[in-house]
Protein backbone atom coordinates (compact mmCIF):
# COMPACT_ATOMS: atom_id res chain seq x y z
CA UNK A 1 0.00 0.00 0.00
CA UNK A 2 2.96 2.52 0.58
CA UNK A 3 4.64 1.50 -2.33
CA UNK A 4 1.36 2.50 -4.32
CA UNK A 5 1.24 6.00 -2.56
CA UNK A 6 4.60 6.67 -3.25
CA UNK A 7 4.03 5.93 -6.98
CA UNK A 8 0.85 8.31 -6.90
CA UNK A 9 3.60 11.35 -5.39
CA UNK A 10 5.71 10.43 -7.65
CA UNK A 11 3.89 10.65 -10.78
CA UNK A 12 1.71 13.81 -8.96
CA UNK A 13 4.84 15.46 -8.59
CA UNK A 14 6.11 14.87 -12.18
CA UNK A 15 2.71 15.83 -13.74
CA UNK A 16 2.78 19.23 -11.36
CA UNK A 17 5.25 21.45 -13.57
CA UNK A 18 3.34 20.69 -16.96
CA UNK A 19 -0.12 21.22 -15.15
CA UNK A 20 1.21 24.55 -13.74
CA UNK A 21 2.37 25.01 -17.50
CA UNK A 22 -1.35 24.95 -19.02
CA UNK A 23 -2.67 27.00 -15.92
CA UNK A 24 0.32 29.07 -16.36
CA UNK A 25 -0.52 29.85 -19.48
CA UNK A 26 -4.17 30.16 -19.11
CA UNK A 27 -3.24 33.09 -16.64
CA UNK A 28 -1.38 34.63 -19.16
CA UNK A 29 -4.21 34.61 -21.79
CA UNK A 30 -6.88 36.42 -19.05
CA UNK A 31 -3.92 39.00 -18.43
CA UNK A 32 -3.69 39.80 -22.04
CA UNK A 33 -7.54 39.76 -22.74
CA UNK A 34 -8.97 43.16 -22.67
CA UNK A 35 -12.77 42.00 -23.06
CA UNK A 36 -11.88 39.63 -20.06
CA UNK A 37 -10.11 42.91 -18.38
CA UNK A 38 -12.90 45.44 -18.92
CA UNK A 39 -15.98 42.48 -17.41
CA UNK A 40 -13.74 42.09 -14.36
CA UNK A 41 -13.58 45.76 -14.01
CA UNK A 42 -17.15 46.42 -14.33
CA UNK A 43 -17.56 43.20 -11.96
CA UNK A 44 -15.58 45.21 -9.03
CA UNK A 45 -17.39 48.39 -9.70
CA UNK A 46 -20.75 46.59 -9.22
CA UNK A 47 -19.65 44.82 -6.13
CA UNK A 48 -18.29 47.78 -4.66
CA UNK A 49 -22.12 48.87 -5.06
CA UNK A 50 -23.90 45.80 -3.78
CA UNK A 51 -21.47 46.32 -0.55
CA UNK A 52 -21.87 50.32 -0.16
CA UNK A 53 -25.90 48.89 0.12
CA UNK A 54 -25.17 46.26 2.44
CA UNK A 55 -23.07 48.61 4.66
CA UNK A 56 -25.54 51.31 5.06
CA UNK A 57 -24.77 51.20 8.53
CA UNK A 58 -21.07 52.67 7.99
CA UNK A 59 -21.18 56.70 7.00
CA UNK A 60 -19.55 58.36 4.66
CA UNK A 61 -17.14 60.68 6.40
CA UNK A 62 -15.87 63.85 4.75
CA UNK A 63 -13.75 66.90 6.29
CA UNK A 64 -13.49 70.55 4.03
CA UNK A 65 -11.62 73.36 5.62
CA UNK A 66 -11.33 77.27 4.12
CA UNK A 67 -8.13 79.02 5.18
CA UNK A 68 -8.83 82.92 4.47
CA UNK A 69 -7.96 86.19 5.13
CA UNK A 70 -10.57 88.27 6.58
CA UNK A 71 -10.58 92.15 7.82
CA UNK A 72 -7.24 92.23 8.33
CA UNK A 73 -6.81 88.80 10.70
CA UNK A 74 -6.48 85.30 9.45
CA UNK A 75 -9.07 82.53 9.80
CA UNK A 76 -9.61 78.63 10.04
CA UNK A 77 -12.91 77.04 9.15
CA UNK A 78 -12.96 73.06 9.70
CA UNK A 79 -16.25 71.42 8.61
CA UNK A 80 -16.59 67.89 9.82
CA UNK A 81 -19.32 65.37 7.73
CA UNK A 82 -21.03 62.11 8.22
CA UNK A 83 -23.82 61.09 5.60
CA UNK A 84 -25.71 58.25 5.65
CA UNK A 85 -28.28 56.40 2.44
CA UNK A 86 -30.74 53.98 4.45
CA UNK A 87 -33.56 53.01 2.09
CA UNK A 88 -33.51 56.46 0.68
CA UNK A 89 -33.36 58.08 3.86
CA UNK A 90 -30.61 60.90 3.18
CA UNK A 91 -29.11 61.95 6.62
CA UNK A 92 -26.65 64.13 7.30
CA UNK A 93 -24.61 65.22 10.81
CA UNK A 94 -22.37 68.03 10.38
CA UNK A 95 -20.84 71.18 12.61
CA UNK A 96 -18.24 74.03 11.86
CA UNK A 97 -15.00 74.93 14.04
CA UNK A 98 -13.67 78.31 13.53
CA UNK A 99 -10.52 79.66 14.68
CA UNK A 100 -9.23 83.06 14.28
CA UNK A 101 -7.75 86.07 16.44
CA UNK A 102 -10.66 86.18 18.62
CA UNK A 103 -10.63 82.55 19.80
CA UNK A 104 -12.18 79.64 18.33
CA UNK A 105 -15.40 78.39 18.64
CA UNK A 106 -18.04 75.27 17.26
CA UNK A 107 -20.99 76.50 15.31
CA UNK A 108 -22.85 73.37 17.07
CA UNK A 109 -23.66 70.20 15.39
CA UNK A 110 -26.75 69.92 12.57
CA UNK A 111 -28.49 67.00 11.51
CA UNK A 112 -30.66 66.41 8.89
CA UNK A 113 -33.19 64.03 7.05
CA UNK A 114 -34.96 63.86 3.73
CA UNK A 115 -36.78 61.17 2.21
CA UNK A 116 -38.08 61.37 -1.69
CA UNK A 117 -41.15 59.38 -1.05
CA UNK A 118 -41.28 58.99 -4.81
CA UNK A 119 -37.78 57.49 -4.73
CA UNK A 120 -38.57 53.85 -5.77
CA UNK A 121 -35.41 52.26 -3.41
CA UNK A 122 -37.31 48.59 -4.42
CA UNK A 123 -36.72 49.10 -8.15
CA UNK A 124 -33.33 50.67 -8.15
CA UNK A 125 -32.11 47.58 -5.72
CA UNK A 126 -33.31 45.04 -8.44
CA UNK A 127 -31.40 47.13 -11.39
CA UNK A 128 -28.46 47.19 -8.58
CA UNK A 129 -28.87 43.56 -8.72
CA UNK A 130 -29.05 42.58 -12.45
CA UNK A 131 -26.26 45.00 -13.08
CA UNK A 132 -24.03 43.17 -10.54
CA UNK A 133 -25.36 39.92 -12.28
CA UNK A 134 -24.51 40.97 -15.80
CA UNK A 135 -21.39 41.57 -14.67
CA UNK A 136 -20.70 38.33 -12.82
CA UNK A 137 -22.17 36.54 -16.35
CA UNK A 138 -20.01 38.71 -18.61
CA UNK A 139 -16.79 37.36 -16.46
CA UNK A 140 -17.20 34.03 -16.22
CA UNK A 141 -18.47 33.94 -20.09
CA UNK A 142 -15.37 35.76 -20.83
CA UNK A 143 -12.68 33.08 -18.57
CA UNK A 144 -14.69 30.54 -20.82
CA UNK A 145 -14.27 31.62 -23.66
CA UNK A 146 -10.23 32.12 -23.21
CA UNK A 147 -10.20 28.88 -22.14
CA UNK A 148 -12.00 27.14 -24.78
CA UNK A 149 -10.27 29.00 -27.19
CA UNK A 150 -7.14 27.75 -25.89
CA UNK A 151 -7.64 24.37 -26.31
CA UNK A 152 -8.91 24.90 -29.52
CA UNK A 153 -5.58 26.05 -30.08
CA UNK A 154 -3.35 23.21 -28.63
CA UNK A 155 -5.75 20.86 -30.43
CA UNK A 156 -5.35 22.57 -33.72
CA UNK A 157 -1.52 22.90 -33.13
CA UNK A 158 -0.72 19.48 -32.38
CA UNK A 159 -2.65 18.36 -35.34
CA UNK A 160 -0.79 21.00 -37.47
CA UNK A 161 2.46 19.10 -36.13
CA UNK A 162 1.23 15.75 -36.91
CA UNK A 163 0.10 16.56 -40.67
CA UNK A 164 3.77 18.28 -41.42
CA UNK A 165 5.51 15.14 -39.73
CA UNK A 166 3.51 12.90 -42.31
CA UNK A 167 3.51 15.09 -45.40
CA UNK A 168 7.22 15.37 -44.50
CA UNK A 169 7.68 11.30 -44.49
CA UNK A 170 5.48 11.60 -47.94
CA UNK A 171 8.06 13.72 -49.24
CA UNK A 172 11.23 11.75 -48.48
CA UNK A 173 9.57 8.94 -49.80
CA UNK A 174 8.60 10.19 -52.88
CA UNK A 175 12.03 11.64 -53.38
CA UNK A 176 13.79 8.34 -53.48
CA UNK A 177 10.35 7.28 -55.95
CA UNK A 178 11.64 10.03 -57.94
CA UNK A 179 15.19 9.14 -57.92
CA UNK A 180 14.53 5.69 -58.73
CA UNK A 181 12.60 6.38 -61.88
CA UNK A 182 15.03 9.18 -62.73
CA UNK A 183 17.81 6.21 -63.34
CA UNK A 184 14.99 4.39 -65.36
CA UNK A 185 13.46 7.30 -67.29
CA UNK A 186 13.66 6.21 -71.06
CA UNK A 187 13.37 2.88 -70.45
CA UNK A 188 10.45 1.72 -68.70
CA UNK A 189 9.35 5.38 -67.23
CA UNK A 190 8.02 7.71 -69.43
CA UNK A 191 9.01 11.50 -69.03
CA UNK A 192 5.16 12.52 -68.11
CA UNK A 193 5.61 9.92 -64.84
CA UNK A 194 8.84 11.87 -64.41
CA UNK A 195 6.79 15.35 -64.53
CA UNK A 196 3.77 13.76 -62.29
CA UNK A 197 6.25 12.77 -59.49
CA UNK A 198 7.88 16.45 -59.56
CA UNK A 199 4.40 17.97 -59.55
CA UNK A 200 3.35 15.71 -56.65
CA UNK A 201 6.74 16.91 -54.85
CA UNK A 202 5.54 20.26 -55.09
CA UNK A 203 2.64 20.02 -53.85
CA UNK A 204 3.80 18.59 -50.94
CA UNK A 205 6.13 20.91 -49.82
CA UNK A 206 3.27 23.69 -50.50
CA UNK A 207 1.57 21.95 -48.09
CA UNK A 208 4.19 21.79 -45.72
CA UNK A 209 4.96 25.42 -46.27
CA UNK A 210 0.81 26.25 -45.80
CA UNK A 211 0.92 24.07 -42.58
CA UNK A 212 3.95 25.79 -41.39
CA UNK A 213 2.87 29.14 -41.71
CA UNK A 214 -0.51 28.50 -39.46
CA UNK A 215 2.11 27.42 -36.70
CA UNK A 216 3.38 30.96 -36.49
CA UNK A 217 2.25 32.70 -33.13
CA UNK A 218 0.47 29.49 -32.31
CA UNK A 219 0.87 28.13 -28.53
CA UNK A 220 3.92 25.55 -28.50
CA UNK A 221 2.42 22.12 -27.96
CA UNK A 222 4.24 18.97 -26.74
CA UNK A 223 3.04 15.53 -26.13
CA UNK A 224 2.69 16.41 -22.21
CA UNK A 225 0.60 19.27 -22.92
CA UNK A 226 -1.50 18.22 -25.07
CA UNK A 227 -2.39 14.74 -22.74
CA UNK A 228 -2.09 17.67 -19.55
CA UNK A 229 -5.00 19.49 -21.84
CA UNK A 230 -7.05 16.34 -22.30
CA UNK A 231 -6.80 15.71 -18.65
CA UNK A 232 -7.94 18.75 -17.21
CA UNK A 233 -11.04 19.48 -20.32
CA UNK A 234 -12.11 15.61 -19.45
CA UNK A 235 -12.60 16.46 -15.67
CA UNK A 236 -14.67 19.50 -16.50
CA UNK A 237 -16.65 17.40 -19.13
CA UNK A 238 -17.14 14.66 -16.26
CA UNK A 239 -18.31 17.37 -13.68
CA UNK A 240 -20.57 19.06 -15.62
CA UNK A 241 -24.69 18.61 -15.81
CA UNK A 242 -25.85 17.73 -18.86
CA UNK A 243 -29.34 18.17 -20.54
CA UNK A 244 -31.10 21.66 -21.53
CA UNK A 245 -31.10 24.08 -18.46
CA UNK A 246 -30.10 27.56 -17.87
CA UNK A 247 -30.36 27.89 -14.46
CA UNK A 248 -26.34 28.38 -14.04
CA UNK A 249 -26.43 31.97 -16.38
CA UNK A 250 -26.51 34.41 -14.58
CA UNK A 251 -27.56 36.84 -17.96
CA UNK A 252 -30.93 35.57 -18.00
CA UNK A 253 -31.54 36.06 -14.27
CA UNK A 254 -30.31 39.86 -14.76
CA UNK A 255 -32.50 40.05 -17.82
CA UNK A 256 -35.32 38.76 -15.12
CA UNK A 257 -34.55 41.24 -12.76
CA UNK A 258 -34.78 43.88 -15.35
CA UNK A 259 -37.84 42.89 -17.04
CA UNK A 260 -39.54 43.32 -12.83
CA UNK A 261 -38.08 46.27 -12.56
CA UNK A 262 -39.57 47.85 -15.64
CA UNK A 263 -42.61 46.71 -14.74
CA UNK A 264 -43.01 48.19 -11.19
CA UNK A 265 -41.63 51.26 -13.25
CA UNK A 266 -44.51 50.83 -15.81
CA UNK A 267 -47.34 50.39 -12.89
CA UNK A 268 -46.29 53.66 -11.38
CA UNK A 269 -45.97 55.91 -14.01
CA UNK A 270 -49.23 57.44 -12.83
CA UNK A 271 -46.88 59.71 -10.37
CA UNK A 272 -45.51 61.82 -13.24
CA UNK A 273 -48.66 63.49 -13.09
CA UNK A 274 -48.28 64.23 -9.25
CA UNK A 275 -46.55 66.34 -7.39
CA UNK A 276 -43.06 65.11 -5.67
CA UNK A 277 -43.33 64.99 -2.27
CA UNK A 278 -40.10 65.49 -0.23
CA UNK A 279 -40.70 64.55 3.83
CA UNK A 280 -37.55 66.49 5.75
CA UNK A 281 -36.20 66.97 9.67
CA UNK A 282 -33.52 69.22 10.61
CA UNK A 283 -32.44 69.59 13.70
CA UNK A 284 -29.76 72.13 14.85
CA UNK A 285 -27.94 72.07 18.58
CA UNK A 286 -27.16 76.39 18.44
CA UNK A 287 -30.10 78.11 16.42
CA UNK A 288 -29.99 81.49 15.72
CA UNK A 289 -32.26 83.67 17.16
CA UNK A 290 -34.71 83.25 13.62
CA UNK A 291 -34.53 79.07 13.79
CA UNK A 292 -36.20 76.76 15.68
CA UNK A 293 -34.08 73.82 17.10
CA UNK A 294 -36.64 71.32 15.30
CA UNK A 295 -37.84 71.36 12.25
CA UNK A 296 -40.15 68.89 10.53
CA UNK A 297 -41.59 69.41 6.80
CA UNK A 298 -42.79 68.41 4.09
CA UNK A 299 -42.20 70.32 0.19
CA UNK A 300 -44.10 69.76 -3.03
CA UNK A 301 -42.74 70.11 -5.96
CA UNK A 302 -45.05 69.74 -9.27
CA UNK A 303 -44.49 69.97 -12.54
CA UNK A 304 -47.75 71.55 -14.51
CA UNK A 305 -46.85 72.57 -17.47
CA UNK A 306 -43.89 71.14 -19.78
CA UNK A 307 -42.86 70.55 -23.50
CA UNK A 308 -44.02 66.60 -23.80
CA UNK A 309 -40.87 65.47 -21.78
CA UNK A 310 -43.35 63.84 -19.00
CA UNK A 311 -45.83 61.91 -21.67
CA UNK A 312 -42.41 61.10 -23.13
CA UNK A 313 -41.25 59.69 -20.18
CA UNK A 314 -44.13 57.81 -20.00
CA UNK A 315 -44.76 56.57 -23.32
CA UNK A 316 -40.41 55.20 -23.19
CA UNK A 317 -40.96 53.50 -19.48
CA UNK A 318 -44.19 51.22 -21.26
CA UNK A 319 -41.99 50.76 -24.25
CA UNK A 320 -38.81 49.61 -22.31
CA UNK A 321 -41.09 46.72 -20.51
CA UNK A 322 -42.15 45.51 -23.76
CA UNK A 323 -38.34 46.03 -25.29
CA UNK A 324 -37.17 43.98 -22.08
CA UNK A 325 -39.81 41.45 -22.14
CA UNK A 326 -38.99 40.68 -26.24
CA UNK A 327 -35.46 40.43 -25.30
CA UNK A 328 -35.98 38.15 -22.65
CA UNK A 329 -37.76 35.46 -24.67
CA UNK A 330 -35.40 36.28 -28.20
CA UNK A 331 -33.04 35.24 -25.78
CA UNK A 332 -34.77 31.93 -24.60
CA UNK A 333 -35.82 31.19 -27.99
CA UNK A 334 -31.69 31.84 -29.29
CA UNK A 335 -30.82 29.64 -26.20
CA UNK A 336 -32.91 26.55 -27.74
CA UNK A 337 -32.05 27.10 -31.17
CA UNK A 338 -28.47 26.86 -30.13
CA UNK A 339 -29.01 23.76 -28.19
CA UNK A 340 -30.67 21.93 -30.83
CA UNK A 341 -27.55 23.23 -33.72
CA UNK A 342 -25.59 21.70 -30.89
CA UNK A 343 -27.66 18.27 -30.70
CA UNK A 344 -27.67 17.97 -34.07
CA UNK A 345 -24.10 18.73 -34.93
CA UNK A 346 -23.52 15.93 -32.20
CA UNK A 347 -25.36 13.69 -34.42
CA UNK A 348 -23.50 14.71 -37.54
CA UNK A 349 -19.87 14.14 -35.39
CA UNK A 350 -21.21 10.92 -34.82
CA UNK A 351 -21.84 9.75 -38.46
CA UNK A 352 -18.75 11.26 -39.45
CA UNK A 353 -16.82 9.65 -37.24
CA UNK A 354 -18.23 6.29 -38.01
CA UNK A 355 -17.36 6.85 -41.84
CA UNK A 356 -13.75 7.71 -40.96
CA UNK A 357 -13.81 4.36 -38.85
CA UNK A 358 -14.77 2.66 -42.10
CA UNK A 359 -12.42 4.76 -44.21
CA UNK A 360 -9.57 3.58 -41.47
CA UNK A 361 -10.94 -0.21 -41.69
CA UNK A 362 -10.62 -0.42 -45.23
CA UNK A 363 -7.14 1.11 -44.94
CA UNK A 364 -5.63 -1.26 -42.72
CA UNK A 365 -7.10 -4.09 -44.70
CA UNK A 366 -5.52 -2.47 -48.01
CA UNK A 367 -2.05 -2.03 -45.92
CA UNK A 368 -1.97 -5.38 -44.57
CA UNK A 369 -2.87 -6.98 -48.41
CA UNK A 370 0.20 -4.14 -49.59
CA UNK A 371 2.46 -6.29 -46.71
CA UNK A 372 1.45 -9.71 -48.52
CA UNK A 373 2.14 -8.19 -51.98
CA UNK A 374 5.91 -6.62 -50.91
CA UNK A 375 6.58 -10.57 -49.29
CA UNK A 376 5.79 -11.64 -52.73
CA UNK A 377 7.53 -9.23 -54.52
CA UNK A 378 4.67 -7.49 -56.28
CA UNK A 379 5.23 -3.94 -54.58
CA UNK A 380 8.01 -2.01 -53.42
CA UNK A 381 8.59 -1.07 -49.97
CA UNK A 382 8.43 2.67 -50.59
CA UNK A 383 4.66 1.91 -51.89
CA UNK A 384 4.27 0.23 -48.55
CA UNK A 385 5.23 2.86 -46.45
CA UNK A 386 2.81 5.41 -48.63
CA UNK A 387 0.04 3.33 -47.79
CA UNK A 388 1.60 3.24 -43.84
CA UNK A 389 1.21 7.28 -44.19
CA UNK A 390 -2.25 6.85 -45.79
CA UNK A 391 -3.71 4.79 -42.75
CA UNK A 392 -1.47 7.60 -40.48
CA UNK A 393 -3.80 10.63 -42.00
CA UNK A 394 -7.10 8.47 -41.11
CA UNK A 395 -5.68 7.43 -37.66
CA UNK A 396 -4.98 11.36 -37.51
CA UNK A 397 -8.71 12.01 -39.27
CA UNK A 398 -10.47 10.14 -36.50
CA UNK A 399 -8.61 12.41 -33.56
CA UNK A 400 -9.44 15.37 -34.98
CA UNK A 401 -12.87 13.88 -34.99
CA UNK A 402 -12.32 13.28 -31.16
CA UNK A 403 -10.90 17.32 -30.61
CA UNK A 404 -14.17 18.42 -32.45
CA UNK A 405 -16.09 15.89 -29.80
CA UNK A 406 -14.60 17.36 -26.96
CA UNK A 407 -14.90 21.02 -28.16
CA UNK A 408 -18.81 20.81 -29.13
CA UNK A 409 -19.17 19.20 -25.17
CA UNK A 410 -17.31 22.17 -23.74
CA UNK A 411 -19.47 24.67 -25.95
CA UNK A 412 -22.64 23.16 -24.62
CA UNK A 413 -21.28 23.45 -21.17
CA UNK A 414 -20.14 27.48 -21.63
CA UNK A 415 -24.13 27.48 -23.46
CA UNK A 416 -25.57 26.33 -20.00
CA UNK A 417 -23.35 29.12 -17.90
CA UNK A 418 -20.85 26.85 -16.16
CA UNK A 419 -17.97 28.04 -14.23
CA UNK A 420 -15.18 25.90 -16.27
CA UNK A 421 -12.15 28.39 -14.59
CA UNK A 422 -13.80 28.24 -11.56
CA UNK A 423 -13.84 24.23 -12.00
CA UNK A 424 -9.98 24.48 -12.38
CA UNK A 425 -9.75 26.53 -9.87
CA UNK A 426 -8.09 29.41 -11.89
CA UNK A 427 -9.65 32.99 -10.11
CA UNK A 428 -9.82 36.14 -11.54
Amino acid sequence: MKVRRIVFVIVLLISYPVMAGFLNILKERLEEDTQYLQALKNLKIAQQKMQADRSWFMPYVQLNSRLFWEDGSLALSVNPMMSFDIEGWKVSISNTFSVDETGDSWQGWSISIDKNLFEFKDVEDLEELASYLQSVWDVKNSKNRVFRTLVEEVFDAWMTHERINVIRKKLEIRKRILKKKTVNEGVNVSEREIAIEERELLSLESNIRALEQKLIGAVEVSEELLDEVLESVRNVLKNGAYGESWDLREDLEAQKLLLKAAELRKKRTFVEYLPTPVLSFSWLEKPALSQHSLTVGISLSWSLIDKGERSVQIETTNLEYEILKVKLEKTFEELRNQWGALEKKREILDLEKRMKEMDLSLALSDLEKARRKLEMGLITRDELELLEMDVREKELEIREQEFEGILLELDALILKGLDIMGLLGVEE
